[in-house]
């Protein structure tokens, strides 16, 4: 893995396609989904996909800079996107407890939302029971970033969950990353929210550049561990995926390669079967999975109903292996 070269800012950039052009006052769309709480009960979330201004961080992985604007999100423009889609949930009788904003970018940076907006969004969002915003761990554990925190948690009925990523505790992925983060900063982070009684959620990926591949599930699992044991209510894990430019690179040059299907469920059962004792709760994001190689028609169903029930239960599920595919793709 020495192989490849630490990435900076201008190096990752460089390799980007061409970002659709977006306006600041449409949303990308909407999910409506389950989330799982413990004792296999689960709540009815609702997840914003909104459009506003890119993230200032540059992380290697990263490609949601596709979903942003190039331009500072305009003040009025977030609160206008989620009138608009309760409006549409509202008009199909749809109903929900926990909401979740995702800019693509963080919650907590005047550039990507502007803190004239806080107070109405706040109103806007009133009706749920929890509400989860994403913010870089660095911005989360600033003197200014926690003022603007506890300011708009002062504004919610809604109990404020903040989502950061992690991404990966592994040395040769975090020297790729190009976070611009400190473990420290993470750490920090978890304790100013904790202290604030606001509830935590992390992203982990799994395999990331820099993660040997034989090693990826390993890291996964250890990960996670390290994010319950600063605090962590709850940890997503998101498979490594292409798409942002630099990475691709790297697959090219077989230097990476994404993570299979089978990959993803065994991890989530050994996350599962390692983590259970803790009570918190660990899950795979089932978003854009289709895109997973690995398995056979005659199984990736079976896969993939089985990482469903197994982040709803909370618990590693028995299958059978599949007698097609499975010999070689642990061979």
């Amino acid at each position: 893995m020495d192989l490849i070269p630490i990435p900076d800012r201008q190096a990752i950039r460089s390799v980007r396609s061409a970002k659709p052009i977006r306006s600041p006052y449409q949303a990308q769309g909407y999910l409506l989904e389950r989330e799982p709480l413990e004792g296999g009960r689960t709540a009815a979330c609702a997840t914003y996909f909104l459009t506003g201004s890119e993230c200032r961080f540059t992380c290697s992985f990263c490609d949601l800079w596709k979903y942003t604007i190039n331009t500072q999100t305009p003040i009025g423009s977030l609160a206008r996107q989620i009138e608009s889609l309760h409006h549409i949930l509202q008009s199909q009788g749809e109903r929900f407890d926990w909401l979740k904003l995702y800019n693509a970018s963080n919650f907590f940076d005047p550039y990507n939302v502007p803190i004239e907006d806080h107070a109405g969004i706040a109103s806007a969002c009133e009706s749920a029971s929890r509400l989860v915003v994403e913010n870089h761990a660095k911005l989360t554990s600033s003197t200014q970033g926690l003022r603007w925190i506890r300011s708009f948690q002062q504004m919610l009925r809604p109990k404020l969950e903040i989502a950061m990523g992690l991404e990966s505790i592994d040395p040769d992925a975090e020297r790729l990353m190009n976070k611009l983060m400190r473990r420290s900063d993470f750490e920090a982070a978890c304790d100013r929210l904790r202290e604030c009684g606001i509830a935590v959620r992390v992203f982990v990926i799994l395999q990331p550049p820099g993660t040997e591949p034989g090693k990826a599930l390993d890291w996964c699992v250890k990960t996670c561990k390290y994010a319950f044991e600063r605090g962590a209510e709850r940890c997503s894990i998101i498979p490594a995926r292409q798409g942002n430019g630099w990475i691709d690179r790297l697959e090219e040059q077989r230097l990476w390669a994404p993570p299979t299907l089978p990959l993803v469920e065994s991890t989530l059962r050994a996350a599962l079967e390692n983590l259970s004792a803790t009570g918190r709760i660990v899950s795979v994001d089932m978003w854009d999975w289709e895109s997973l190689k690995g398995g056979c028609d005659r199984c990736r169903k079976i896969l993939y109903d089985t990482m469903v029930e197994m982040n709803f239960e909370q618990r590693a599920i028995p299958r059978e292996a599949c007698p097609f595919c499975e010999p070689a793709e642990n061979s």
